[in-house]
């Protein structure tokens, strides 16, 4: 029987590779995984050209075969590789996509390998190497909107076969989630945004015709619709009955109130005394602030620098005044000493690109430095710091890129923890403040181990262990990850672990999308904030507190010319013509460089009288030159102003790979003169490394009566005229989904917003010191089923309860009955306030963005953020016992405050 793209609930088999793919008929796409497709039939056919086109797909370039005349397994990179029709195969809502690898190369080679790419730009779902050694499934629905699994495959050798399964599919609320399985091992993500492009061809063996070949052997490759399962609850969700003991007492481990402040260069310091951000940072009660003494990027502390004559100077004026806000609101000090390494420390020979983790060039100064900084803080200053971090930042990731020695990083901790302990014995210092500290299999990553074993055979102080944890998929996985490392400790340090201390001073969901600010944001941290509590931490710093972009600001022109220019020395930006090669093919075009950063963009301006026949239209081709330094793509814009109006034509992100070709229609325009602008910048991250971006000779095309097309302009007919430089945008504050995605999704406030997980931190801080005895069908509080959980806590006045609710598969709400025991009140009844986040209260995304209530003449909450009661009521207290019935929706957290009459 043929195979042909004409069926559409039919299976195929190529070289033991299955393209499968069914029409899920009824039902809504949030409910599509519960759909069982049903495969018709396969048909098993060969790695061959004829196979493959008999169902719309080529093969380029040459197939290998591992054993002559068997064609199980094909070698795809360089010289050949395989593109299928991703229609009818690749269905966005929910598949999987599953094949067995042997490379040819190690897993620390420091090159990118694509096995499977799908893509219409900006969008694409690709499984790759990464360049420092990660295995990654990458689901990119939206520009902005981006999520991925990685696992680390650096210890792969040449020669071996492995596994892979990446899959996808949507929970009750039609949200994305992800699912990357290598050799057995798994691990999810979630909160992945829909597709929303209409990809037209499915790569096997590189990132389209020419980015990243895959360089391995491929078999067993099948493309179906079958989501994968997820390792959560379902079916029925029974109520709970919880009983809490008053009787029953300990001190409450406040492993929440720590926060990360965010600052810059431009804006030392991000609010004052007295400010609304001041109050609202009272308000929820941190009683330690995460800050940076000295940083050369957006982060800012202490400035470094060397004189004329080499000696250290350093200028602490900007990093007091920092400090003096948070101490006047009662906040400890919690100090990242060893960032990173000043640029006036290292050698200048070195590329700027590794000077950040680069060793000092004078060892002696970088002691100096360290002195300096912690005699400041100690002896001059006296603040009461017990917390230093002495290991730079996220060493791990410059190692993986091979930018970094992990030796030189031990070395400094080395150094760094015996000055503290020289000028503050009783201090505590800790590291080595990991990216990334185990893998998807919970085993310790080399770098955590080296550290361990360095520190170990030094017999170097280590009080405190620190880590970085993000975008983990469920709450859960907080603890996993924490027990995994205290694990660790164990087995590489165990003389320090009874006494070890850990400190996850790094985490947050890190979503781009409403998910970030909304409920599920709210009940995916609140949830967080229990199971690391229950993993054991001694403190969690949630990043961030606040955000160092300009909230506003005035659009201004940093640089133009008229005609060409190129790059100056505090510049990349250029308008160069010239011809230039994407995918391997050349074309004669301009290279327009983005400024760095968000808000920000490159431009050429030329006038075209449009004709007023003859369809008009722009044709233009848009690409990005791929470099040895790896970059992130770029955003192109084409804009047209007729002097009445001024419209965006076009508006695509663009990833270093081929041309891409645009036909623009000017039919609006027609016998108009127009003034078309051409823009780029340098992506949602605002990051210009290797932003190469290429504009394919743009010009103005007229069809005739015989049908022949005629270029009526050019605009490289006359470069001379353009005029060309770089802007940055007007910006006035607007609270949406883009907005959102600009902030990083991380922050707990949003320029004038207040977000909605803010007010979990509120919650947490009206909690009682004393935590009470709690009882129901799970432990330490959290419910067996990991879909809620409680935490009981009391003083003399009165009992605080917080409960949560996430359930990612079944959206009903979840019934409690609380019974309250040995209650130490004489009183009759008991009044009962409820503070409850929901997607109807405490919730600044549903005013805003779905509702688009008031925003208080632009100002929107930032001035009255409260945590507002939800309800009241009256309970009867005999004999010390009450009892309570709460029902709480999905995605909720509720405090509720209990006291006598």
């Amino acid at each position: 029987m043929p195979c042909s793209r004409k069926l559409r609930s039919a299976g195929c088999l190529i070289g033991v590779a299955v393209v499968c793919w069914v029409t899920i008929a009824g039902g809504s796409t949030a409910h599509a995984e519960r759909q069982a497709p049903t495969l018709a039939g396969k048909l098993q056919i060969e790695w061959s050209e004829s196979a493959i086109s008999e169902i719309g797909g080529r093969v380029e370039g040459t197939l290998r075969f591992r054993k002559p005349g068997v064609a199980e397994e094909a070698h795809l990179g360089e010289n050949g590789y395989v593109a299928l029709p991703a229609d009818g195969l690749f269905n966005p809502a929910q598949g999987t996509i599953s094949f067995s690898i042997v490379p040819d190369w190690n897993g620390d080679d420091g090159k990118a390998h694509t096995f499977i790419h799908i893509a219409d730009s900006p969008c694409h779902v690709t499984v790759f190497k990464t360049e420092n050694g990660l295995l990654r499934f990458t689901y990119r629905g939206r520009s902005e909107a981006y999520t991925a699994c990685d696992m680390d495959v650096s210890q792969w050798r040449a020669g071996d076969r492995h596994t892979i399964v990446a899959g996808w599919r949507p929970d009750y609320r039609g949200a994305l989630w992800l699912m990357l399985e290598v050799d057995g091992r798994r691990i999810y993500a979630s909160n992945a945004v829909l597709f929303s492009g209409a990809p037209k061809t499915i790569f096997v063996g590189r990132r389209g015709p020419n980015g990243q070949p895959a360089q391995a052997w491929i078999g067993s490759l099948r493309i179906a619709p079958e989501p994968p399962s997820l390792p959560y609850a379902d079916g029925p969700k029974e109520p709970v009955v919880a009983r809490i003991d008053y009787g029953v007492r300990q001190p409450l481990r406040r492993v929440h109130d720590c926060t990360t402040i965010w600052n810059s260069r431009q804006r030392p310091l991000p609010f004052d005394v007295g400010s609304p951000e001041y109050r609202l940072f009272r308000q929820a009660g941190f009683r330690m602030v995460r800050l940076v003494a000295f940083s050369e990027g957006w982060l800012w502390g202490t400035r470094v620098e060397r004189d004329e004559a080499g000696r250290l100077v350093t200028d602490f004026s900007d990093f007091d005044r920092l400090l003096d806000v948070f101490l006047s609101a009662g906040a400890e000090p919690y100090m990242r000493l060893a960032y990173h390494t000043p640029s006036a420390l290292v050698d200048p020979s070195i590329p700027k690109t590794e000077r950040a983790y680069a060793p000092p060039a004078d060892l002696e100064l970088w002691d100096e430095l360290m002195t300096r900084i912690v005699r400041h803080l100690v002896v001059e200053r006296k603040v009461p710091v017990r917390y230093w971090v002495t290991a730079l930042n996220e060493g791990d990731l410059p190692v993986g890129r091979g930018q970094a020695d992990p030796e030189t990083i031990y070395r400094l901790y080395e150094r760094t923890s015996r000055i503290v302990k020289q000028i503050a014995p009783q201090a505590r210092v800790g590291g080595p403040a990991l990216a990334r500290s185990t893998d998807a299999a919970g085993n310790p990553s080399s770098m955590l181990v080296g550290f361990l074993q360095y520190c170990r055979e030094h017999r170097l102080p280590l009080d405190f262990l620190c880590f970085h944890a993000y975008r983990r998929a469920h709450p859960r996985d907080y603890e996993a990850v924490t027990r995994a490392i205290r694990a660790a400790v164990e087995k590489y340090y165990p003389e320090k672990a009874s006494a070890m201390e850990y400190v996850l001073d790094e985490w947050n969901q890190w979503a781009r999308t409403a998910e970030q600010d909304n409920e599920f944001g709210a009940a995916y941290l609140a949830a967080s904030l229990h199971y690391q509590r229950r993993a054991g931490l001694t403190k969690s710093s949630i990043v961030s507190f606040n955000h160092f972009l300009p909230v506003e600001q005035e659009g201004v022109t940093l640089v133009e010319h008229t005609g060409p220019f190129s790059r100056s020395a505090d510049s990349p930006v250029c308008f160069e013509p010239g011809t230039f090669t994407c995918g391997g093919a050349a074309r004669s075009g301009f290279k327009l460089h983005p400024p760095n950063g968000t808000g920000t963009y490159s431009y050429c301006r030329a006038e075209m009288d449009v004709p007023a026949e003859g369809d008009p239209h722009l044709e233009v081709a848009t690409g990005v030159v791929r470099l040895p330094v790896a970059g992130d793509g770029c955003g192109f814009q084409v804009w047209a102003d007729d002097g009445k109006r001024n419209e965006k034509l076009l508006d695509v992100h663009v990833r270093p790979d081929q041309w891409t070709t645009h036909r623009i229609s000017l039919a609006a325009y027609a016998g108009k003169r127009v003034r078309m602008e051409f823009r780029t910048n340098s992506g949602l991250n605002g990051k210009s490394t290797a932003d190469w971006a290429v504009w394919g000779d743009p010009r103005l095309v007229v069809t005739g009566r015989d049908g022949a097309a005629t270029v009526a302009w050019r605009l490289l007919a006359h470069p001379e005229r353009a005029v060309a430089g770089a802007r940055r945008e007007s910006v006035k504050f607007h609270y949406d989904d883009q907005t959102i995605a600009r902030y990083s999704g991380l922050p707990l406030i949003k320029g004038y917003v207040v977000t909605t997980p803010y007010f979990v931190w509120v919650m947490h801080n009206r909690l009682a010191d004393a935590e009470l005895g709690v009882s129901l069908p799970g432990e330490d509080g959290i419910l067996e089923d990991d879909s809620g959980g409680l935490t009981a806590t009391g003083d003399e006045n009165r009992v605080v309860l917080m409960l949560w609710h996430f359930d990612v598969l079944r959206p009903q709400p979840r019934r409690w009955h609380l019974e309250l025991t040995q209650l130490p009140w004489e009183a009759t009844h008991l009044r009962v306030r409820e503070y409850r986040i929901d997607r109807e209260h405490n919730n600044p995304y549903t005013r805003y963005v779905r509702e688009h209530q008031d925003d208080n003449g632009g100002r929107y909450n930032l001035d009255t953020a409260a945590l507002e009661e939800t309800s009241r009521e009256r309970i009867a207290l005999h004999q010390g016992r009450a009892s309570l019935d709460v029902t709480l929706p999905n995605m909720a957290v509720s405090l509720i405050e209990i006291s006598p009459e």
